[in-house]
This record gives structure tokens, sequence and C-alpha cells, in this order.
């Protein structure tokens, strides 16, 4: 199968975690507080030791400016969410992501304005089009890249379109409104990886560029988001999540060697 047809397909499958992340807080008793964070934990073990271990060495070896993209794409979603709403966390027990962008916090409930909940709609939709365009990016780059980075954006869509239900929710939204605002993000995903595909057509070498912005907003999702959310010390099982998260990324990586999926320029 074309490399541009499996970024296309496996963007439209990874959209969809978005919708069931949503989905999934208005179903009886919701996502737990417990098993959304063993699915941060083993989304943030994944994204870091890919990263760290793979991504970054390979992008710095193939484009030498690579670092500044990936330090720009950090620092551009670090900007997004600390200026425009306060970073909080929201109260223990709730059926919520650890983490939202919230207005303010009082009498240890969550009082999310229109305008801080628009504003984390807005930062979501500029994150997920860059999952759906590091996804495509990096089909481009190689099936074996395109194959890993769907795995790290497929791991943090449930949580992600959780974080976006429970934000709104907290705002007053009405459950239709939510709903449509997930299919939003879902849809930004699949925009997301043909921008990329038309961009990484024209020259590859903007492809290896849109993957280090990405890589750089994965890295805060990773190490400044998902992990952050896994030290409260709230589920000690949470640390072996984690370190499973790792796991499957090498498993994953020598099951690719395996089956004869290598980079192909």
């Amino acid at each position: 199968m074309d490399a541009a047809l499996w970024g296309i397909l496996l963007a439209i499958f990874a959209s969809l975690g978005n919708i069931l992340g949503a989905y999934l807080t208005f179903v009886r008793g919701g996502l737990s507080h417990r098993v959304l964070l063993y699915l941060i934990a083993g989304a943030a073990g994944y994204l870091l030791a890919w990263m760290l271990t793979d991504l970054f060495p390979h992008l710095i070896s193939e484009r030498p400016n690579a670092g500044i993209l990936i330090l720009a794409g950090y620092m551009g979603i670090y900007l997004l969410e600390n200026l425009f709403a306060s970073h909080a966390h929201l109260p223990d027990g709730e059926n919520y992501h650890t983490h939202a962008l919230v207005g303010t916090i009082k009498d240890q409930e969550p009082l999310v304005s229109g305008a801080a909940s628009w504003a984390a709609f807005g930062g979501l939709l500029l994150h997920t089009f860059f999952d759906g365009a590091g996804i495509m990016a990096g089909y481009q780059v190689g099936l074996r890249t395109g194959f890993l980075i769907f795995l790290g954006v497929v791991m943090h869509k449930i949580p992600e379109g959780a974080s976006l239900s429970s934000i709104l929710l907290a705002a007053k939204h009405e459950r239709g409104m939510v709903m449509r605002c997930a299919g939003a993000i879902a849809l930004s995903t699949i925009l997301g990886a043909f921008s990329a595909l038309w961009l990484g057509r024209i020259d590859l070498g903007i492809a290896y560029d849109i993957l280090a912005l990405s890589a750089g907003m994965f890295l805060f999702v990773g190490a400044s988001n998902l992990i952050p959310a896994t030290q409260k010390g709230e589920y000690r099982s949470t640390f072996f999540l984690a370190v499973a998260g790792v796991l499957v990324y090498f498993c994953s990586a020598w099951l690719l060697g395996v089956f004869g999926l290598h980079e192909v320029h």
C-alpha cells in the first residue's frame, strides 16, 4: 500500500480516539480517574522512549535545523497553554483528565470560563492538526517512522478527547456541543494529514520540518503534561504503566524490524 494512503487511513483511525474519549465521558460511570491515569502513563512512557532513543537522533542526522524546530514546537504548545488560560489540576476523583485549561479554581471546584474553554479547544485544534501532520510526515520519511508515530499519537487520543470533554462540560456546554467539538478536533487531525501530504510532495525536506515541529509538541505532551500527571502518587501502578509504555515502544520497533518495515527515502 502507498505510504500516502497509509498515512491518511491511520490519521483517520487515530482521530476516532478523540471522539471515543469525549463520548466515554457520557457513558454511565464515565472513564474512571484510575483508567485515565493508566492511559496517560502508558502514552507518556511510549512517547519519551520513542522520541529520545529514535526520533530525535534520526531527525537531527537528516536535518541540521531539526533541534530548532523541535524547540519551536515545544515552546509553541507551552506558550499556548500559558498565555491563553491558566493551567490547573482538577479535583481528585473526578471523571476528568488530570489537567485542564481553566479560568479559576474556587472551593475545590473547577469553574471554567467560556473564554478559557474555547482557548483550550483552540489549543487542541492546533495540537491535533500536528498529530495528523506528524503521522503523514512520518510516512513520507519512512514506513517505520510513520507507524511508530501513529502508535504514539493513537495512545494519547482517548485522554485528549476526554480532556476536551471535561473542560467543555465544566464550562457548562451541552453534550451536543461537546461532541461537535470532539468531531472538530478529529477533523483537524485528518486535515493535518492532508496538509502534510501536499507539502511533503513539494519537498521531502518540508516533511522532515513538519515532523520536527510535531516532535517538539509530543515532547511537551509526554514530558510536561503526561508524566507530571502520573507523579501525584495516587496509584503506584501508574509507574509500571509508564514502564510498560517504554517496553511497548521497544517491542514495536523490534517487530517492525522483524517484518521488514524499514525507512524508505
